[in-house]
């Protein structure tokens, strides 16, 4: 077993490429299981004009000789290794449930616009799954209004059977239940309704959550699945994409084969004609992206041409100025603004739970700029706002780190 680790937000990921089998994305064809032989079709991505197959070949490893097979048994001339991810346990986790939720006084929730608290906005979070029963959550959840419940049909003839409230791409099926508790986590930080007996809420309280699961229920996920839950969403109406995960090149090979993001910046790209955001963590490691990038690249953000993807970075308080998380990425070229991720308190299946990582900033970020949407702006428009009204007062602790700054919830809602 060869293992190569990702970063998930707030948590790492193991890749591991099993020497038994592998999975494959093959472009320009959808292929079906009859003319080929020892292969298994496990999916077809269609994303824009292109098509996609995935294919499973037990007895084969990743390699480029296995690649030239494939290349030959499909007669395709784009054929590129699907690569898998296998989710940790989270790295920076509190378990204080009294946490003091200074996130909600610093972002100054309670002087924010009420006019415009998200309304008519889908945030779509593409993660562990959501708890779609929790208390807190259970209203805000996004339902299909073109889908009827538990008729096996797949109604609104958008590939997918029974998707009332979203989809398991992991495991491929109608659930996406957090059975790992991220998902839920970051989902809270955006929308959910205030607990009597907590002080987690969301910043977005009004928008709508539509679970995305891309990490399956065994801790799995790939390449491929990411790319059709981006594409899932933005075609059903999602408007902002909440992504706390990212890889590096060496983890993955990527000098070696580029070609296997390719699915991936096509499905960021499809969801920029579609007037969706992609907002995407800057990672935990501690590095300066402007330099590491030269060596080694942070994907997703290190990859040009995506032009609706914003970079989102972890902030901190020290009790009498703002400070960077001591864990957070950041890079003027690569992130373009910063929330905060310490300690956050949210939901969790069950109750709430305070957790820090580049993944709470994330959903944060995304619940501020659902509620800048719910104004009429377009993202285009969202963003530039947020832009022209960082907070200066932040400055100090930003300035020339990330491109933009701190977000000012309250001057962007003015």
């Amino acid at each position: 077993m060869k293992g190569i680790l990702l970063s998930l937000g707030c948590c790492l990921l193991l890749v591991s490429i099993n020497a038994h089998s592998a999975r494959w994305i093959v472009e320009g064809a959808k292929l079906n299981v009859d003319p080929i032989r020892n292969i298994k079709v496990l999916k077809h991505i269609k994303i824009g004009e292109k098509d996609f197959s995935v294919l499973e070949t037990p007895g084969l490893q990743v390699s480029s000789s296995s690649q030239k097979n494939i290349m030959k048994l499909t007669n395709a001339n784009r054929v590129f290794e699907d690569l898998p991810i296998y989710l940790d346990q989270p790295i920076f986790e509190q378990e204080d449930k009294s946490a003091s939720g200074w996130h909600v006084q610093r972002m100054k929730y309670d002087q924010l616009n009420p006019n415009y608290q998200g309304q008519g906005i889908t945030v779509a979070v593409l993660d562990t799954g959501v708890d779609i029963t929790h208390p807190q959550l259970a209203s805000k959840i996004w339902t299909n209004p073109n889908e009827i419940p538990d008729n096996n049909i797949d109604d609104d003839a958008n590939g997918y059977i029974d998707d009332v409230h979203g989809w398991n791409f992991g495991d491929d099926n109608n659930t996406p239940t957090d059975d790992q508790g991220h998902g839920t986590h970051c989902a809270g930080i955006i929308a959910a309704d205030q607990d009597p007996n907590s002080i987690a809420r969301g910043v977005a309280p009004m928008a709508q959550i539509m679970p995305v699961k891309i990490i399956s229920s065994n801790n799995q996920a790939f390449l491929s699945d990411a790319a059709e839950a981006i594409v899932y969403a933005a075609n059903n109406g999602a408007k902002v994409l909440s992504n706390s995960w990212g890889l590096y090149a060496s983890w993955v090979g990527y000098n070696i084969n580029p070609q296997s993001l390719q699915i991936f910046v096509d499905a960021v790209t499809h969801a920029y004609y579609m007037g969706t955001v992609y907002i995407a963590s800057a990672g935990n490691d501690s590095l300066n992206l402007d330099e590491s990038n030269l060596r080694d690249l942070r994907i997703p953000l290190g990859i040009g041409g995506m032009y609706n993807m914003i970079g989102v970075a972890s902030g901190d308080f020290d009790g009498a100025k703002d400070v960077r998380s001591f864990f957070t990425n950041y890079g003027a070229n690569y992130v373009h603004f910063a929330t905060p991720g310490s300690n956050i308190l949210s939901t969790i299946p069950g109750g709430w739970r305070s957790m820090s990582g580049t993944s709470m900033a994330t959903p944060l970020f995304a619940g501020i700029f659902a509620r800048v949407m719910s104004k009429g702006y377009t993202w285009f428009e969202a963003a530039d706002i947020i832009r022209q009204t960082v907070d200066e007062d932040a400055k100090p602790a930003w300035d020339g780190k990330i491109k933009y700054g701190f977000v000012n919830a309250e001057a962007a809602l003015q």
